[in-house]
């Protein structure tokens, strides 16, 4: 009987010992130069992890635990780096010690976009940022015709805020060509060779007249040249008479140089005829006419251009057209006044008219444009000297 005591005695004494409370001390220093924070202190029994406490905690905080067991403690606060960590409580009071660590983060690359806008508006110009336009566009002709406010009709010609066609300049210079040889030049360079294009509706005194349909500036990137590039055209007409046509024009660009030159014949037969018969009240007499006038004749133009860039500041250049008509022209006109009773002509008129004209023209335009000051003041310089000679027989 006495032995059965004691086993019992023993094994109650175990299970003293083991459920047995004791003191879990967690104490966290503040090593960083902020405020200690406000964090949050979960105790977890192992090995099943199951919650047994949770607290918050800013330095110090104490928790229940039971001998010989394992424990998980996790401690979180916002900006701070996770505490995590295993126990191992013995059979006497405990005491553990951590520290605040600021949380760093690293972060990935960062990519800040930023999109320009079309069109951007400077003192008297609205500049359209041709880049955008070019994703969509085959070749500069057609950033044009995309430029918002600018209207280009079949012909080519570019059309701002009147009926008058604007002025087209490349990188600040007119480009003193035909719509059609325009046309033609812009076709041939590529979209993304342009950066931006310029709009000046109403342009300042210090244009000239001619571009009182407003201004449009093609600003091409650095490096881009306009090269050699022409173009030839004929064409045939056949009515009674017939009319032909022919020519061509050649542009190049070399750096500071740019050069043109064009020339154009025109052979033309043309005719007017007039049958009509007007009754007279008066004395009931039938007018009755019969006209007809034929005019060939012949047409040669040619314009050469040139323009140099001395440098950044001045710009020179030479305007030179030519046109030479020859024309004869022959005018039958036969009027016959009859009475309307008899049908009798009681009076008749003839006549023959014959025209040989011969005309010659030329034009010579050496201007000069330099540019003052940064505020974009320019001082410019225009002679001209103009022939023309006209002749009939």
């Amino acid at each position: 009987m006495k032995h059965i005591f004691f086993i019992f005695f023993l094994l109650f004494s175990a299970v003293v010992a083991k459920t047995q409370q004791l003191k879990l001390t967690v104490v966290v220093k503040n090593n960083s130069k902020t405020n200690a924070p406000i964090g949050t202190a979960i105790l977890y029994s192992l090995p099943d992890s199951v919650k047994t406490s949770t607290k918050t905690i800013t330095d110090k905080q104490v928790f229940d635990v039971a001998t010989n067991t394992n424990y998980l403690i996790r401690i979180t606060a916002t900006g701070f780096e996770t505490i995590e960590e295993n126990i191992s409580v013995k059979e006497i009071n405990s005491t553990v010690e951590y520290s605040w660590n600021n949380k760093t983060t690293n972060l990935s690359d960062v990519v800040i976009v930023s999109k320009r806008p079309l069109l951007t508006q400077q003192d008297d110009k609205t500049i359209v940022d041709a880049e955008q336009l070019a994703a969509s566009s085959t070749n500069a002709y057609e950033i044009l015709e995309k430029t918002p406010g600018v209207i280009v009709d079949q012909d080519g010609n570019a059309y701002l805020n009147s009926t008058t066609p604007a002025t087209i300049q490349i990188n600040g210079r007119e480009v003193k060509l035909s719509a059609a040889d325009l046309a033609s030049l812009l076709k041939s360079l590529p979209a993304n060779s342009i950066v931006k294009v310029e709009i000046l509706r109403t342009p300042s005194a210090k244009y000239d007249a001619s571009s009182s349909g407003g201004i449009i500036n093609v600003l091409l990137k650095k490096g881009i040249k306009l090269g050699t590039n022409g173009t030839v055209n004929a064409g045939f007409f056949q009515g009674k008479y017939n009319t032909k046509f022919g020519g061509f024009n050649i542009n190049k660009g070399s750096g500071k140089l740019n050069t043109s030159l064009s020339y154009n014949y025109t052979d033309r037969d043309n005719f007017e005829e007039i049958n009509s018969d007007r009754f007279s009240k008066r004395d009931t007499s039938l007018v009755k006419q019969k006209a007809y006038t034929r005019f060939p004749g012949n047409n040669h133009f040619m314009k050469l251009g040139l323009d140099y860039e001395v440098n950044k500041n001045w710009t020179i250049g030479y305007d030179g057209r030519s046109s030479i008509n020859n024309g004869l022209s022959t005018a039958k006109n036969d009027i016959d006044i009859i009475a309307q009773g008899s049908g009798n002509i009681t009076e008749q008129n003839r006549s023959l008219i014959t025209n040989d004209s011969r005309s010659f023209f030329l034009s010579n335009d050496f201007y000069s444009k330099l540019k003052i000051d940064s505020l974009g003041s320019e001082w410019e310089t225009e002679v001209s000297f103009d022939f023309f000679k006209n002749q009939n027989a």
